[in-house]
């Protein structure tokens, strides 16, 4: 982890020690639930994780439900080896968690849910609490989940992805492809230039 942060700069050095801080001050104890542990009772920690999702999309205007329970239920007991509940505990309570999924050499981060406020938990149950289980494990690859330039300074890099729809209506499908031509162009451009000016590429001058 000494090694990872050593590739931002001071400043932002600083910033993140500060913020991976915070759970201890706050009481908080941050662990990832898997393997025996989660096998020996999925449907605790599928309905834990289904509770902490449904926490946040319910906050949100535009928030949908896009996993119920069952979802959660028939694939912590189906697949258990590939399963992870990153879990924050305060007082002996869950009060925060985000579902991860695991294979491959890599770590999918997927959805978070809390169910206590507290400063910059959100980044260390998404994003420092694994990273640093992933370098000590020897995962390869850590990503993040989509969108939000809060993870550029906080070391990840963006790469493009795709995914497939089909329009039955004519006007529509040549509607979406019109404006996915121009689209594409600037998110090409925009990954290119947040990898340009990722702070761990610019503190070591690489």
């Amino acid at each position: 982890m000494d090694d990872f942060l050593a590739r931002f700069n001071a400043k932002r050095r600083h910033m993140l020690r500060r913020e991976m801080a915070a759970p201890a001050g706050q009481g908080i104890q941050i662990r990832t639930i898997r393997g025996e542990e989660l096998a020996a009772d999925p449907a605790r920690w599928a309905r834990a994780a289904h509770a902490l999702h449904r926490s946040t999309v319910d906050k949100l205007m535009w928030g949908r439900r896009w996993l119920n329970e069952k979802f959660y239920l028939r694939a912590f007991a189906g697949m258990p080896e590939c399963m992870e509940l990153v879990a924050a505990f305060r007082g002996g309570e869950l009060v925060a968690g985000a579902f991860n999924v695991a294979g491959g050499g890599r770590l999918y981060g997927r959805y978070w849910g809390c169910l206590e406020e507290h400063p910059f938990l959100h980044f260390n149950v998404c994003y420092y609490h694994s990273i640093a289980e992933c370098i000590a494990r020897g995962t390869r690859v850590f990503e993040g989940g989509a969108g939000g330039e809060h993870k550029l300074a906080r070391g990840f890099l963006p790469s493009l992805t795709w995914s497939a729809h089909g329009f039955l209506d004519a006007r529509l499908d040549r509607g979406v492809r019109e404006h996915l031509r121009a689209e594409t162009i600037a998110r090409t451009e925009s990954v290119r230039r947040y990898v340009r000016e990722s702070p761990i590429f610019k503190a070591t001058g690489t």
